[in-house]
């Protein structure tokens, strides 16, 4: 996969949307219920197929949602690929400070990395109308959005599998927008700069004092 054999992906959003639930049901396939918010950023890792002859290893950060770890969190921006941003489908809260986390964001990260909307909770009934702000907002910075159960599984595999195909995509475009620019056509000689002789340069000088 575009030489890649590894992805480093963070996942941030308020406390108790479900992040850590989120990566345990992809990493380990089962439901955990989160008791407490993580102060702390955790690691997890999984390997997956990508074809029949490849794997390759998901490195996945959990951020702690707490406000005051926020500048913490920042800090590991350019050291992933993917940026999974999650929200609770039913809590107004947890979308409430999302416009100002997506413009620290995108202020922060390099420009192939891929961010990444996941509404969680899809299995409990309820919306609101915060929901329209989030798909605005997905579609003025050219967001996906993805939807999930983690009490379930529902999606979270996909989710996953999404985000990684977009950073293939991504790297893939910056690759062939960099190469028509910077690549020269070896049948074309480089063009050689013209040499003044002495002789010229004389008279030149000649022809100004005159």
């Amino acid at each position: 996969m575009d030489d890649m054999d590894s992805v480093k992906l963070l996942v941030v959003g308020e406390k108790s949307v479900g992040k850590t639930s989120f990566i345990r049901r992809f990493v380990d396939d089962k439901f955990t219920l989160e008791t407490k918010s993580s102060v702390c950023m955790n690691y997890f890792y999984r390997r997956i197929d990508i074809d029949e002859d490849n794997e390759l290893l998901v490195h996945i950060f959990d951020a702690p949602g707490e406000e005051e770890y926020k500048f913490f969190t920042s800090l590991y921006y350019k050291s992933v690929q993917g940026i999974i941003v999650m929200y609770d489908a039913n809590d107004t809260s947890s979308v409430e400070d999302m416009q100002q986390r997506i413009k620290d964001i995108k202020q922060k990260i390099l420009s192939d990395t891929v961010i990444i909307f996941v509404k969680n909770k899809i299995d409990v009934d309820g919306k609101h109308g915060a929901e329209i702000m989030i798909e605005k907002l997905a579609i003025e910075n050219q967001i996906t959005r993805m939807s999930v159960s983690c009490l379930t599984g529902q999606n979270v595999e996909a989710t996953i599998r999404k985000v990684i195909e977009e950073i293939v995509n991504r790297k893939r475009k910056l690759r062939e927008e960099w190469q028509p620019s910077n690549v020269r056509d070896k049948s074309e000689p480089p063009k050689m700069p013209k040499k003044r002789t002495y002789f010229k340069l004389m008279i030149k000088r000649i022809l100004k004092k005159l």
